[in-house]
């Protein structure tokens, strides 16, 4: 099995935050990929979910929220299932993703924005690190 490529998307404010998200989707999206954003809860879900059919303006991303298996491109939830069977993770939870080596590409946010978004960022990259040495 293939490692994934984990990918940290830089932020260092809310702006940037919600610009790297939805230009992460927006990218794999042009290239047909299928996409799963994985989110802490329901009200985080639609939270995203808002934010991808306002931004960006001159294009729409179709997606869904789903707590079930599901064929389409870009689903957004709070269940730790690849309800879609997605090569693209966005991980948008506090913690590291439990299926993130069934993805073969995984975004997640080095979050800058307070000190203590900084810690856990650093002990998410951490985790990854040594969750990849040890798969």
């Amino acid at each position: 099995m293939k490692k994934p490529e984990i990918i940290f998307l830089n932020v260092r404010d809310n702006q940037s935050k919600l610009g790297c998200i939805v230009s992460t989707v927006a990218k794999h999206y042009a290239k047909k990929q299928k996409i799963l954003i994985s989110v802490a809860n329901e009200s985080v879900a639609k939270y995203v979910d808002d934010l991808l059919w306002k931004i960006p303006t001159d294009a729409i991303i179709p997606h869904t929220i789903a707590t079930h298996q599901t064929t389409q491109h870009i689903v957004i939830t709070h269940i730790s299932s690849n309800i879609n069977h997605a090569e693209i993770l966005i991980n948008l939870m506090p913690n590291i993703h439990p299926l993130f080596l069934q993805f073969s590409t995984v975004y997640d946010l080095f979050d800058e924005t307070t000190n203590e978004k900084m810690q856990l960022s650093e002990m998410k990259k951490k985790s990854y690190q040594e969750m990849l040495l040890t798969a």
